[in-house]
């Protein structure tokens, strides 16, 4: 039988705990990783989630915006559908500010000349009515 000398021993345990100490690191590095993964799918699952409520969010926008719901949404509140014209254009200027389009801006022009027009035929009216009162 071979004698062991207390220097190989001392080599063999040292050996032996390393050994054991990356046996339990290498548990930990894959619970690690495992917890991870787990956190990775929950996330994804997540998104996934949003991704399907931004679509429907997106498609009830859409179907808000038709024309015929607008309509019926007016309607149920009391009010007139919207039609040209009674409805603005508005645009976006380069610098950030919010105008009329200059198709309504023409057709609001066009609009304050005939009521204007109109109460000048008023006018012109009532100094007639007045004339043949006094006369």
């Amino acid at each position: 039988m071979n004698r062991t000398s207390p220097i190989e021993l001392v080599w063999v345990a040292v050996l032996g705990f390393a050994l054991f100490v990356s046996a339990l690191s290498l548990v930990d590095l894959h619970y690690r990783t495992r917890q991870v993964f787990v956190a990775h799918e929950r996330e994804l699952d997540t998104a996934r989630k949003l991704q399907d409520d931004q679509a429907e969010l997106q498609m009830k926008v859409r179907r808000a915006s038709l024309p015929g719901s607008i309509v019926a949404g007016a309607r149920e509140l009391g009010l007139k559908g919207a039609t040209g014209d009674n409805t603005v254009t508005l645009v976006r200027a380069k610098d950030g500010t919010v105008a009329l389009s200059e198709e309504t801006k023409a057709r609001i022009a066009a609009e304050a000349a005939a009521q204007a027009e109109r109460r000048a035929k008023l006018e012109a009216q009532r100094a007639k009515r007045q004339r043949r009162a006094k006369s």
